[in-house]
């Protein structure tokens, strides 16, 4: 699980991606924090500064394993987006 972290922090900071692929790893990492470690799932939201707000909204709403897993992953790539945009537009000033 660590190199998951790893590549987690690679892609925050790349200035591009592959959409699918990271959707794709970014699930499977959910899913395998999901089965065999939700703690360090929650450790991973906390750490990529995920809204507890919308991770709290996300299991109350969720119904299904495979639904949550989905907007889990969704929330993470925005976040990650989000934070290499800002880190884009303070490296630049």
């Amino acid at each position: 699980m660590n190199d998951f972290f790893l590549a987690l922090n690679d892609l925050e900071k790349t200035n591009s991606w592959n959409d699918d692929h990271a959707y794709d790893f970014i699930h499977r990492g959910i899913s395998k924090l999901m089965s065999r470690d939700v703690q360090l799932l929650f450790q991973l939201l906390y750490r990529i500064d995920v809204k507890e707000s919308l991770v709290k909204e996300i299991f109350q709403d969720s119904t299904q394993q495979d639904d949550l897993i989905h907007k889990l992953t969704l929330l993470v790539i925005a976040r990650l987006k989000q934070k290499a945009e800002i880190r884009r537009n303070y490296s630049s000033q």
